[in-house]
């Protein structure tokens, strides 16, 4: 279950990063600005939370729990790890 929940959550917090850092980085100049924006604050809250987001999707793969056992591991890793691999495999082949 502990597995599960953290790959749902670092799924949302990816899909989060993703147009946060694009924002501040590659899209800063044609991206639109909509009705609310940041002004100059924008760009170092993009930064902090790219950050924060970056920070925290690294901890949600740690185990909960010490001493690490297999019963008390966090599988997140494993998942990803594999289905990464998968990925690859199938986009080389």
């Amino acid at each position: 279950f502990e597995a599960i929940i953290a790959i749902a959550t670092l799924g949302y917090q990816i899909s989060y990063f993703m147009p946060i850092l694009f924002r501040c980085t590659a899209a800063r100049r044609t991206f639109p600005l909509g009705e609310f924006h940041l002004g100059r604050f924008g760009l170092p809250i993009a930064m902090i939370s790219s950050v924060w987001l970056g920070i925290t999707s690294i901890i949600m793969l740690f185990p909960s729990t010490y001493p690490v056992t297999k019963d008390n591991m966090n599988y997140a890793v494993v998942i990803i790890a594999g289905v990464l691999v998968i990925a690859a495999i199938y986009w080389f082949a």
